[in-house]
């Protein structure tokens, strides 16, 4: 067993974060940590399981919401292009060293807590824990698909972070921690081809239940419905260790998950992948669910053609296409990167700075279930996360360079890409209301639709440290491009401002508290994107200045 060297500040290392669209309501948040710290901590990761939020009994405006893809928009206002000062150099160098020197011991602290807590009955690290006596101890016997991948794969980021300081003794006990984990839930959660969602053992480890799917999404009866970005997340670990252990089996295992994957989830005359797959009747993406036309009226799609969206392709890529481009890096994977790369850019709709999140087979855009909530003046607006519209760039800039890398695009090409993402988080800057630029926050819940940037924040929602992560990553991705002094902000502030703004409300808001519980539903961000996030400022303090 070895550890390879750290990837370079170039790769494509993508979070996971997680909420599988998951409605982050007030009464039962999806996927965030049961502990009090300050500031608000409700979260929609996108690979929480699905819940339903109750719709408020209000009128609602029959009203045609204007959207446009960005191909077709205009670009964002010229800023005055400047070269970093010395000043702002020093300050960014500075904010990177102790992010990733705080980072590091975040990643260390939940990796090293979660392991100590393994599952005695699944061996596995477990999902819902508390703490006890200064401990943590697992609370139940469930397990996901999800959960074991991202456990996985954070064991590993976190060993890379570890070696990188030398700290090799660390590093090798993360990753045999990691390859016994991958062993135990391959071996506890993957039928054929598809992992899990849940499953849930006794404690003589017989299977008590399992949920094949995820819950409510398949037909009455029927358990067959899996979810695009849960499931990727499943096997993205093996990608994570065939990259740090050069182990030929894990890369015949990821090609093999993949595949199936793909075959079940990808659009091959639209383009795109679908949100749900139905594992035993292939091409059937029916969802189920109430949904609504722009504006709020009520839509006539019937979901039997399926939904795309966010999900299905900010996710698509973080979860596990660019990771596939790394370690097959073949014309398909190369097609399909680029295909998400240019679906975000040419057919999603953009609307006051965000991005929309669902559409139709054909990429219309359309609210689903409880993303259509109530405005103050009685109408109603779509709902998209800040985060996704935050981590957009990142998947892009990412997918880009690795695309220039392979030769499957030209400078030119790059360049195009790089610029148009600076174009799609400056809009997302200055007009969403999704990032407060006095306190580096991005928020959770915004309606799109509201014309008054001061009402969109959907504030009983709260928000939520992975998307805060993900604000992180971007800005780390843009800094390494040379491109983040050109974030315009209110007075005279830029994106320099607003990484240390960023990094400093993670550090005072989401820090882990000696309390630790996590309780929910399933998918805790956590045991991912903590990992993930130290792994980010590790590479962009490796990086030299001027690359």
């Amino acid at each position: 067993m070895h550890i390879q060297s750290l990837r370079p500040a170039s790769a494509s290392l993508t979070p996971s974060p997680v909420a599988v669209a998951a409605p982050p309501t007030p009464a039962d948040p999806a996927d965030h940590m049961t502990f009090t710290v300050p500031g608000p901590t409700l979260s929609n990761d996108p690979m929480a399981g699905t819940q339903e939020t109750p719709q408020p009994a209000v009128p609602i405006r029959r009203e045609a919401a204007q959207g446009a893809p960005l191909a077709q928009l205009e670009e964002a206002p010229p800023v005055a292009l400047k070269s970093r000062t010395a000043l702002q150099i020093l300050r960014e160098s500075a904010v990177v060293a102790s992010g990733a020197a705080f980072h590091r011991e975040e990643a260390y602290a939940v990796m090293d807590r979660f392991a100590a807590a393994q599952d005695p009955v699944t061996c596995l690290l477990p999902l819902h824990v508390r703490t006890q006596d200064g401990q943590l101890v697992p609370t139940d016997h469930l397990a996901s698909g999800l959960d074991f991948g991202r456990h996985t794969a954070g064991l590993v980021m976190t060993a890379q972070v570890a070696a990188a300081q030398g700290d090799l003794t660390r590093a090798a006990r993360y990753l045999q921690a990691a390859e016994t984990n991958y062993a135990r839930g391959k071996k506890l959660l993957a039928e054929g081809d598809v992992f899990m969602h849940r499953r849930d053992f006794n404690e003589d480890g017989s299977v008590k239940s399992t949920h094949v799917g995820e819950p409510g999404k398949s037909a009455d009866g029927a358990d067959d419905m899996t979810r695009v970005n849960p499931r990727a997340y499943a096997f993205r670990a093996a990608a994570e260790l065939y990259q740090a252990t050069g182990n030929p089996d894990y890369k015949e295992d990821f090609a093999r998950y993949f595949g199936a994957w793909v075959k079940d989830f990808h659009d091959p005359v639209q383009g795109g992948f679908f949100v749900h797959a139905n594992i035993h009747s292939e091409g059937d993406h029916t969802e189920r669910g109430s949904f609504k036309n722009p504006g709020g009226t009520d839509s006539t799609y019937s979901g039997s053609e399926g939904v795309k969206g966010n999900d299905s392709t900010i996710y698509a890529l973080s979860s596990v296409l660019l990771a596939a481009n790394e370690v097959l890096a073949t014309p398909q994977t190369r097609a399909l990167v680029q295909e998400s790369m240019d679906i975000i850019l040419d057919k999603f709709v953009r609307r006051n700075g965000m991005l929309w999140e669902n559409y139709t087979a054909d990429f219309q855009p359309i609210s689903q279930d409880w993303q259509n909530q109530p405005r103050e003046n009685g109408s109603s607006s779509h709902v998209a996360i800040g985060g996704h519209t935050a981590m957009a760039a990142q998947q892009i800039i990412e997918g880009a360079r690795q695309l220039k890398k392979q030769g499957a695009i030209s400078d030119s090409k790059y360049q195009s890409y790089i610029d148009r993402t600076v174009g799609l988080f400056q809009d997302f800057a200055s007009h969403s209301g999704a990032l407060d630029w006095n306190t580096g926050a991005v928020h959770n819940a915004i309606r799109v639709e509201e014309p008054d940037q001061d009402k969109r924040w959907m504030q009983p929602w709260g928000d939520a440290s992975w998307q805060q992560a993900e604000l992180l990553q971007t800005l780390l991705r843009l800094r390494e491009e040379d491109r983040l002094h050109e974030i315009q902000g209110p007075d005279g502030r830029n994106g320099s401002d607003l990484l240390a703004l960023a990094e400093q409300h993670y550090a005072s808001h989401y820090a882990l508290p000696a309390e630790y519980s996590f309780t929910d539903y399933f998918g805790n961000p956590d045991v991912y994107h903590r990992p993930q996030v130290a792994q980010y400022f590790q590479q962009a303090l490796s990086q030299k200045e001027g690359q």
